[in-house]
């Protein structure tokens, strides 16, 4: 099981890409930037919550697929995000919805479901995590045989993770947001975000130290600040991820 991440950041700026993660060259998670690869790539999609820079690229890549031979696209959201993105992104105000149009090989664009629990897709078994943010969120915990990584959402608080972590060994890697410097704990609660010194406290009581912790999500304007404060605080526990980066889950 192989892990790309195709843009970790929790903003934009030169040469930082939106929140995107592909597994295994099938299974997209998030789809904030996907200049990396080409549309008939992608099986499914995941899709944490409805911010747009975890679905900028969404509405582009289902107009991509209109000129292909892909077979349909398979999409799980929440019920809260398909509203929002119905209301807003794919309302033909901002963006025409090519959901339910035909591929040239005659196959539906994309079929839409709606998360209300674990769920199987592509052969992977897909936990969803709800997540303390602005407003509904998700991780999602996925498992392909006997190992699996978590994919954070959006948060400001981290503790589920570890306790699905704590209590599901084949997780070996956890993807974790950390979007603000220490000294914005008042601004992070209030966006639904982490700081250094709030994931220091969260992980207090997690003892699996085998599970590799990837640091996702931060503000680029703020990218030295926090890696200094997380070697700071947690030393080598944790890793600030980075675009391009391919993780090895197994």
């Amino acid at each position: 099981m192989k892990l790309q991440i195709l843009g970790c950041a929790g903003g934009m700026a030169r040469g930082r890409r939106l929140s995107s993660y592909l597994i295994d060259g099938r299974l997209l998670v998030d789809a904030g930037a996907l200049g990396a690869i080409g549309p008939d790539e992608l099986e499914a999609v995941l899709l944490t919550h409805a911010h747009l820079d975890h679905v900028l690229s969404y509405p582009m890549l289902l107009t991509s697929r209109l000129a292909s031979h892909c077979e349909t696209l398979e999409v799980h959201a929440s019920a809260d995000t398909w509203r929002r993105l119905r209301k807003g992104l794919l309302s033909d105000l901002v963006y025409p919805d090519h959901t339910a149009q035909s591929t040239l090989a005659g196959h539906q664009v994309a079929r839409t479901h709606t998360i209300d629990g674990p769920f199987e897709v592509l052969g992977y078994q897909v936990t969803p995590l709800p997540m303390v943010h602005a407003y509904p969120c998700l991780a999602f915990a996925i498992r392909k045989g006997a190992v699996g990584v978590i994919v954070g959402g959006d948060t400001s608080d981290s503790r589920p993770l570890w306790r699905f972590a704590s209590e599901n060994r084949w997780v070996k890697h956890v993807l974790v947001e950390v979007s603000f410097a220490d000294g914005l704990e008042e601004l992070s609660h209030q966006a639904g975000h982490l700081t250094p010194s709030m994931l220091e406290d969260q992980l207090r009581g997690f003892r699996r130290r085998s599970v590799q912790i990837h640091v996702i999500h931060v503000k680029p304007e703020l990218h030295g600040t926090v890696r200094r404060e997380l070697r700071a605080r947690l030393g080598d526990r944790v890793r600030v991820a980075r675009d391009g980066q391919t993780l090895t889950i197994g």
